[in-house]
């Protein structure tokens, strides 16, 4: 009895996690040291280091038990214990974790103090996780702290992160207080680049924003990832493709001194106009509005909901006939890369959106020359502005079509017609200002996510809607796109009036992404959700302390959709 005791207790330590012996090689710590702390190569079979896009190291079969070998295939599962870390993970209480920047479920925070491995039960539903957070906590720290040269305190984060169907962890560059190390072990069987789910590293441009992914890194099952957490260190978790595979890890962070931050400029708005003047011999309502939103009592009946709620959406609410024709128009035009323009940086945004600042000519054939600088011309050798676009009349029609819509939004009819459903102050004439200049709205209940602002003093600094202005896009969502909220947003402390018209959003289902959601500063709870549908116009009014964002666009999207987005301001 005493000597299967002791047999069985030999057996539960041999089985107790270490890190791969090749760690432990002096010669290799070395060439590993050198390599991160200057940014360079070094490559063997279990450990790689490079300094490019940002210095990052990989590190294969990165738990050893006793039980398998380091040399062994790192995506299969022999080891003996992390065959139980995985059960042990994979039965813990998971948070869904959704909002502009990712989508996937976590853990709780595992890096737990008073949890003691040493004298944990063998019946302990935590056993295994326990003991390699002390892996981390004895072993891992000290090696980081020697390879990297940072001087980290003992704070270690770690979580458990599983990552399904469509889960995603767009561009971010993990810098937050104090985080200095990053790192993620991965426990995914069997995984390949066509499921998705790559870490992708970003490089930078001279402005320091993240620019184009130059590495992308396929998890791989018993392999550590990590990172020196920097203003360049911009990566992503891309979309998970495998319609029935977990993507599982952990990941967190070692902490030291932040390094200084540089200060990121304002992100730029579109350019803001007043409305032009109204053309006397033409209505250009009735020509484009379905004439149900037309009538004054109508008007009337939707004011009274918007000031209720401080949103609403009119289906319908183009003409048909001008409806099928912007569609049509958007489909044609979205057949040629000329005309459209891709808004980054990825840790901001990503959408294609027309330019408007061409010359175009017309020509048989449809875009055939797009103006670029002279073959063999230095850098700063100026376009050749004799050259224009030349474009089909089909090709120029649709994109006068478009302009027409533009016009029309920012017409001082349609000023005055969005005053008056509202009761916001875009025009002077207004509906919602009775003779004697009383503001007969000051009763609005909340609007999103705040009580609106409606004082004497703003109405005198806008002249009653003379000072208003908008500002406009025409954009395409596609798989892939997508906005995410930050700190240095222009939108942030604006008070607007948010206009949209999807075009070509047939059948958009919510679990495509694409969405708008309206949430409070410093608040996760979803305020409104504005789903693309065709020929709707979607009115939200935005106070200072609201923000929006639009859902990445996942893989289900059977096709693009586009929207053409007006932001007004009184």
């Amino acid at each position: 009895m005493e000597k299967s005791s002791v047999c069985k207790k030999e057996t539960q330590v041999s089985h107790r996690p270490k890190l791969n012996l090749v760690l432990d090689d002096e010669s290799v710590k070395k060439k590993v040291l050198h390599a991160f702390q200057n940014g360079s190569d070094y490559d063997d079979s279990t450990i790689s280091i490079s300094g490019y896009p940002f210095t990052h190291g990989v590190i294969k079969n990165f738990v050893t038990d006793g039980t398998s070998k380091a040399t062994k295939n790192p995506q299969t599962t022999d080891s003996k214990f992390l065959q139980s870390l995985k059960s042990e993970l994979l039965n813990l209480e998971f948070n869904e974790k959704s909002n502009d920047l990712f989508k996937f479920v976590q853990s709780n925070e595992l890096m737990l103090d008073n949890e003691d491995p040493a004298d944990s039960s063998i019946f302990q539903p935590r056993k295994n996780v326990n003991q390699l957070c002390s892996l981390f906590r004895d072993s891992m720290l000290p090696w980081i702290r020697e390879i990297t040269g940072v001087e980290l305190n003992d704070t270690i984060d770690m979580f458990c992160a599983q990552y399904k169907k469509t889960d995603v962890l767009l561009c971010h560059d993990d810098e937050l207080e104090d985080r200095r190390i990053a790192y993620i072990f991965y426990l995914t069987d069997d995984w390949s680049e066509k499921d998705g789910g790559t870490l992708d590293l970003f490089s930078v441009d001279e402005s320091g924003d993240p620019d184009m992914i130059m590495k992308s890194l396929v998890p791989s099952f018993n392999t550590l990832v990590f990172f020196d957490v920097s203003p360049i260190s911009y990566h992503q978790v891309s979309e998970i493709l495998a319609e029935n595979k977990v993507r599982l890890s952990l990941s967190g962070w070692f902490h030291g001194s932040p390094l200084p931050r540089p200060i990121r400029p304002l992100t730029s708005k579109c350019p803001a106009i007043t409305f032009l003047p109204a053309q006397q011999d033409l209505d250009l309502l009735s020509q484009w509005i379905n004439p149900g939103y037309l009538s004054i009592e109508t008007q009337g009946t939707i004011q009274e909901q918007f000031e209720g709620s401080s949103e609403i959406q009119l289906p319908g609410f183009l003409v048909s006939d001008k409806y099928k024709e912007l569609s049509e128009s958007m489909l044609h035009l979205s057949k040629y890369d000329q005309f459209w323009t891709s808004h980054g940086p990825p840790n901001r945004r990503k959408y294609e959106a027309i330019k408007f600042d061409q010359d175009f000519e017309i020509s048989e054939n449809d875009v055939v020359y797009s103006p670029e600088k002279p073959e063999n011309s230095s850098a700063g050798a100026d376009i050749d502005e004799s050259k224009k676009l030349q474009i089909s009349v089909k090709t120029m029609e649709a994109y006068n079509l478009i302009n027409d819509f533009i016009r029309l939004f920012c017409s001082e009819e349609m000023f005055l017609y969005l005053s008056n459903i509202t009761g916001l102050y875009f025009h002077p004439m207004a509906a919602n200002i009775d003779d004697t200049g009383s503001d007969v709205t000051d009763d609005v209940t909340d609007p999103i996510p705040a009580k609106r602002t409606k004082s004497s003093d703003k109405k005198s600094e806008n002249v009653a809607g003379l000072n208003s202005k908008c500002r406009y896009e025409v954009r395409c969502w596609s798989k892939g796109c997508y906005t995410l909220l930050r700190d240095t947003d222009s939108e942030r402390g604006e008070f607007a009036l948010d206009v949209n018209l999807h075009c070509c959003a047939e059948g958009w289902q919510q679990d495509y992404g694409g969405y708008t959601t309206y949430i409070a500063q410093g608040e996760d709870t979803e305020l409104l959700t504005v789903l693309p549908s065709s020929n709707c116009l979607s009115l939200a009014y935005r106070d200072s302390e609201a923000l929006r964002f639009v859902k990445h666009v996942n893989h289900k999207a059977p096709k693009p959709y586009f929207d053409i987005s007006f932001v007004y301001c009184e």
